[in-house]
């Protein structure tokens, strides 16, 4: 591998898989939820020794 790439050289090209990314998606989770699945892993980290 070389130290330094000298990039103006190199021949550029779009990502053909740009248009397959994924997208941000954006849930609403009441309070109770949020705390029930904070628990959860919490219990599950327990278990795990983390």
């Amino acid at each position: 591998m070389k130290a330094e790439y000298d990039l103006s050289k190199m021949k550029s090209r779009r990502n053909p898989y740009a248009s397959k990314l994924k997208r941000p998606v954006t849930l609403r989770l009441l309070q109770d939820v949020v705390g029930y699945l904070k628990g959860v892993a919490a219990k599950l980290a327990r278990l795990l020794g983390a």
